[in-house]
């Protein structure tokens, strides 16, 4: 809360949880959202050959991956409590 009371700082966080925030009345027109992100970093992880796990069920991990971190109810929900 002191960022958005002192108007001054910045903060880092998933572009889906800025938005989110962007739109409750405690924050809403407190900060700005940058156009281009400040850094994008992929996730890793990391599979034994021994595993078994063909690419269509490594690529349908990633896109369920993505779909969790570009859910902004859901990352609200997480975040609700912080």
């Amino acid at each position: 809360m002191k960022l958005t009371s002192s108007g001054e700082g910045s903060v880092v966080m998933l572009r889906s949880a800025a938005t989110k925030f962007s739109k409750s009345p405690a924050f809403k027109g407190k900060f700005t959202i940058q156009k281009k992100p400040y850094k994008s970093k992929d996730y890793y992880l990391a599979f034994s050959k021994q595993s078994g796990m063909d690419e269509a069920k490594r690529d349908a991990l990633w896109q369920a991956v993505g779909a969790v971190t570009s859910d902004e109810d859901l990352i609200a929900e997480y975040t609700s409590k912080y």
